[in-house]
């Protein structure tokens, strides 16, 4: 038999009027029901047809290896779209180096990451999304004394399509 009791919670009321603010209005309380229904979830991720997005980032032949020179930029990204980078740096410099992921469309490089290196530091740099406009590339520009690679891998298009790793295909 189904039974119905009534929850008198202030800040599960306080939720679910935040996230679903056409619920606002009612002024019962919630109430939960000892019913079991079945939710099937119809999407593409769960359907097969698309990878988790976990699994989507994944590297595979399309990844690619930039080694980086002391104060040379390098095009790290030349598509438009979203790029995951990652890799790690070196400085021997006897001050802070100062290693910058920029965008460029040209003429102009804009900072979008800029990491700080002491001397005879290794940094990790951690798995880091950013996106190219059209006309713009992603760049890396080391410090003096600075070295490093850096990994990239294009993972979805200038419109959000994603781009699934080299070889896979989803069922």
């Amino acid at each position: 038999m189904t039974q119905i009791s009534q929850i008198t919670s202030e800040a599960l009321q306080a939720t679910i009027r935040r996230l679903l603010p056409s619920q606002a209005g009612f002024s019962e309380d919630l109430q939960a029901t000892n019913l079991i229904q079945p939710i099937i979830d119809l999407t593409p991720t769960a359907e097969g047809t698309q990878l988790r997005a976990d699994l989507q980032t994944a590297n595979s032949r399309n990844t690619v290896d930039t080694a980086l020179t002391a104060a040379v930029q390098s095009t790290v990204g030349a598509t438009p779209g979203f790029w995951l980078v990652f890799g790690y740096l070196t400085s021997s410099a006897v001050a802070t180096a100062t290693v910058r992921l920029r965008l460029n469309d040209g003429v102009t490089n804009y900072d979008i990451f800029r990491f700080a290196l002491a001397s005879g530091e290794v940094l990790n740099i951690e798995p880091q999304v950013c996106y190219a406009p059209a006309g713009h590339t992603v760049d890396c520009l080391p410090g003096a004394s600075t070295s490093g690679r850096l990994f990239t891998r294009q993972v979805a298009d200038i419109n959000g399509q994603l781009i699934n790793p080299f070889g896979f295909t989803p069922q």
